[in-house]
């Protein structure tokens, strides 16, 4: 519809019981998207650098959050409190998108733990694996410009992710990719990756 293609800056000229009047002064028309859609897929973090990490994914573009429950997250979310945390995330999206002009926040979806999440995964879309490996290939290699439309990278916990873990990622074509020689916090490597990603699309 229009109102999701086009938006417009308005002065109020009047303001009446039941309405306003108002003079559209500036129309801006939807951006398009360059190069393919990001999808965090994340291991729950700790409340704090969670939502930071919602926060600045918002800022750089992401186009969905995926929460992840891993087998060495620190945090296990109460199935009680996961419709609450769900909300919190997403209006932490909705005001990230709104301070620094984003059309629309990116969509943060339920929780799911990595195994069902994989089971569920479109399996023509291998995702990318955030790893500490000097073996894996960098962000820089131009391989991974990839003309798909939708990119996942899955980013683990504090711990790390398990071996179990690391085979199902494998077995559904997962690419193990590397920012640099040294060993970031999760929350920091998953931003900084956004922020390449970002810079590609540029």
């Amino acid at each position: 519809t229009e109102a999701h293609t086009r938006r417009h800056r308005t002065r109020v000229l009047s303001v009446e019981r039941g309405g306003l009047t108002a003079t559209i002064e500036e129309t801006w028309e939807r951006p398009t998207r360059r190069g393919p859609a990001l999808l965090l897929a994340q291991a729950i973090l700790k409340h704090d650098p969670m939502d930071w990490l919602v926060q600045k994914a918002t800022e750089l573009g992401v186009t969905r959050i995926q929460p992840l429950l891993t087998r060495h997250g620190v945090v296990r979310p109460d199935a009680g409190r996961a419709v609450a945390q769900r909300a919190r995330w997403q209006r932490i999206a909705r005001e990230a998108a709104q301070q620094s002009e984003r059309w629309a926040p990116p969509e943060v979806l339920d929780p799911l733990p990595i195994e069902r999440w994989l089971s569920e995964h479109d399996r023509s879309d291998p995702p990318l694996v955030l790893e500490e490996r000097r073996g894996a290939t960098t962000l820089a290699d131009p391989d991974l410009r990839l003309s798909r439309r939708l990119v996942t990278l899955v980013v683990g916990p504090e711990g790390g992710i398990a071996p179990a873990e690391q085979d199902w990622l494998s077995q559904r074509g997962a690419v193990p990719v590397r920012l640099s020689d040294t060993i970031l916090r999760i929350e920091t490597a998953a931003a900084a990756v956004a922020a390449v990603w970002a810079a590609f699309r540029c």
